[in-house]
C-alpha cells in the first residue's frame, strides 16, 4: 500500500474557518485552550487530573461495567474500563450518531484516529494510561439521519414508526434490511437481532470491530452519569447562562468574519422519557414540554432535576460539556464541522470551571484500488487535481494533452458574423425582413 499526503487547503473541501484553526490563526486562539501537539498534552494532563474527582471515576467505572454486562468484552477492554478508576488514566474521545451498519466511512476514520492517538500518547507519556472512547449519540432523535446507508451504489433504508431517542429504538425490524444486503453480515445480525435497544446493538458490533484495540463504547443516556450533571441542568433552566456565553462567542466570531455552526436556545435541554424527547421552554413562569401537555412549576422542575436527572437530555450546545463532566477526557476528535462548532463553547466551559479539551480533526482518507491507481498514474494528474470540478478537470486535461486545436470559439465567431451580414442584407431589401432573418 502506498500512502500519500495532501494539505487540507489543496482539497478545496474545507471551510476557511476550519483551515484557519488548523493554521493556528492568532485571532482564533482565544476560542480554545491548547492546539493538538504532543507537547501540549502535558499541560492538558495536569489540568484534567486536578479537575476530575475520584468519585466521578468510580461512577464511570461502575456504569461501564454495567453497560458491558451483556457482552463478552476482550481482556484489554475490561482492563481499560477498570483502569479508569486510576488518577493516571485518561480518555481520548470521538462521538457519532447511531447510523445503521456504521453509516459513513468516516465513522471508522474517527475511531481509528482515537485509537492511534492513544498509542502515540502512551509512547510520549508512558507513566499514564490512555483509553480510546466512542461516545454514542444515543439520545439524538434524528431518525431520518440514521435510517439509511449506501453500499455498492445501493441505498438501504430501515423503516420504523418508533419515536424519541434513537438509542432506545428496538432494532429487531432491521432484519428486513439484513436480508437485502450482500456479503457476510453476521456481526450486524448478531448485534441487531439479539439486543432490545439500538444503543446496545451498536455497542455490540463496535466491540466486535474494535474491542481488540481496547475501544470503550459509552452510552451517556444513563441515570448515574447524569447525577453528576445536575448543577448544569439547574443553571441552564433557571439562569440561561450557557446561551449568554455562547452568544458572546458567536458575536466575537462573526466580528472576525466567521459564521456560527450552531445557535443556543434559552433552555438547552430536552425532556426525555420513554419514547418522548421534546424541548423544554419557559412560558408564563412555568416550564413546558413542547408539543405535549406536560408543564412544571419551578419547584417541581427543581425536584425533578434532583431526583430524576435522567429525564433531562442536553442538546448540541451542552452535550460537549456533559461529555467532559463525566469522562477524564483530554481531547475530542471530530470532523471539520464538529471541530469548529466546539470553538463556540469555551466560555461555557470556563464558566463551569471545566477544562476545555484539545480539539483534533479526524483522519481523512481517499482509497484508490490498484486498477484505478494505474489509470490515474497514466493521466499524469496530481492528487489535488482530483478535487476539481469534473468538467473543468476533463477540459483542462484534454487541452493540456491534445496536439489538435479543439477550441470552437473562433468558428462560432465567424458563423455569428455571417448571420449578422445576412440580416443586414435582408434589412436593406425590406426592413420587415430583419426580424424574420434574425429568427
Amino acid at each position: 500500500m502506498q500512502l500519500k499526503k495532501l494539505p487540507f487547503a489543496d482539497t478545496q473541501a474545507f471551510s476557511s474557518f476550519f483551515l484557519d484553526y488548523i493554521a493556528q490563526k492568532e485571532s482564533l486562539q482565544p476560542f480554545y485552550s491548547r492546539f493538538p501537539t504532543l507537547k501540549n498534552f502535558q499541560s492538558q494532563l495536569s489540568e484534567k487530573s486536578s479537575a476530575f474527582p475520584t468519585a466521578y471515576r468510580t461512577t464511570l467505572v461502575n456504569t461501564l461495567h454495567r453497560q458491558y454486562k451483556s457482552l463478552e468484552p476482550s481482556e484489554v477492554v475490561i482492563k481499560n474500563i477498570s483502569s479508569l478508576g486510576s488518577s493516571k488514566t485518561f480518555t481520548i474521545t470521538t462521538g457519532h450518531q447511531l447510523n445503521i451498519f456504521t453509516g459513513p466511512l468516516y465513522f471508522i476514520y474517527k475511531i481509528v484516529t482515537v485509537i492511534n492517538t492513544c498509542k502515540q500518547l502512551k509512547k510520549t507519556y508512558p507513566d499514564c494510561e490512555f483509553v480510546p472512547v466512542y461516545w454514542m449519540a444515543s439520545e439524538d432523535h434524528d431518525y431520518d439521519e440514521i435510517k439509511y446507508f449506501k453500499l455498492y451504489g445501493q441505498k438501504y433504508t430501515w423503516e420504523t414508526t418508533q419515536q424519541g431517542a434513537v438509542g432506545r429504538f428496538n432494532p429487531k425490524t432491521i432484519e428486513t434490511v439484513l436480508k437485502e444486503i450482500p456479503g457476510d453480515t453476521s456481526i450486524f445480525k448478531e448485534a441487531y437481532l439479539k439486543n432490545t435497544s439500538l444503543s446496545a446493538a451498536v455497542r455490540s458490533y463496535v466491540n466486535n470491530l474494535f474491542g481488540s484495540e481496547g475501544l470503550i463504547v459509552i452510552d451517556a443516556d444513563d441515570r448515574e452519569l447524569k447525577m453528576n450533571f445536575r448543577s448544569v441542568v439547574k443553571e441552564d433552566l433557571l439562569s440561561n447562562t450557557p446561551k449568554l456565553k455562547v452568544d458572546e462567542a458567536i458575536a466575537r466570531l462573526e466580528g472576525l468574519g466567521y459564521h456560527p455552526q450552531v445557535n443556543p436556545r434559552e433552555i438547552n435541554f430536552f425532556y426525555l422519557k420513554g419514547n418522548l424527547r421534546s424541548r423544554i421552554e419557559k412560558k408564563d413562569g412555568e416550564f413546558i414540554v413542547v408539543d405535549t401537555a406536560l408543564r412544571f412549576t419551578e419547584d417541581q422542575i427543581l425536584k425533578k432535576i434532583q431526583e430524576e436527572p435522567e429525564e433531562f437530555s442536553p442538546n448540541v450546545i451542552l452535550r460537549p460539556l456533559y461529555q467532559e463532566t463525566i469522562l477524564p477526557n483530554l481531547a475530542y476528535i471530530g470532523g471539520p464541522a464538529e471541530v469548529i462548532y466546539w470553538l463556540q463553547f469555551k466560555g461555557v466551559f470556563d464558566h463551569f470551571k471545566m477544562p476545555f479539551p484539545i480539539l483534533m480533526p479526524r483522519n481523512f482518507a481517499l482509497v484508490m484500488d490498484a486498477p484505478s491507481t494505474r489509470k490515474f498514474e497514466k493521466t499524469k494528474l496530481q492528487l489535488k487535481d482530483l478535487f476539481h470540478e469534473k468538467n473543468f478537470l476533463f477540459n483542462d486535461w484534454v487541452l493540456q494533452n491534445s496536439t489538435h486545436n479543439l477550441s470552437v470559439g473562433s468558428s462560432l465567431e465567424s458563423v455569428t458574423q455571417i448571420f449578422n451580414e445576412l440580416k443586414l442584407r435582408a434589412t436593406d431589401i425590406d426592413p420587415t425582413l430583419g426580424p424574420l432573418v434574425g429568427a
